[in-house]
């Protein structure tokens, strides 16, 4: 999750306006976060050198994240 607009050393263009996924452009004062997701290390690699995207998980003022198994750690980062 982030409310930030470069992660990763300085990668910008994380979150894109997408009013197709009814997702509004990311702002530090909007009171909202961004929920990003990334495959694997690999992915995130590709990620930080420009040759693919994260995935846009959702956005919003209050959240919950639940993972689909039972008793799994699910790593994650919060920036912002």
């Amino acid at each position: 999750m982030l409310n930030i607009n470069h992660w990763g050393g300085g990668v910008n263009g994380l979150w894109k306006s997408n009013s197709k996924l009814n997702f509004a452009k990311d702002s530090h004062s909007d009171g909202m976060l961004e929920v990003l997701g990334l495959t694997d290390i690999v992915h995130m690699g590709q990620v930080q050198v420009g040759l693919d995207e994260p995935f846009q998980v959702g956005q919003g003022h209050i959240l919950v994240l639940k993972s689909k198994v039972d008793n799994k750690i699910v790593p994650l980062q919060i920036d912002g």
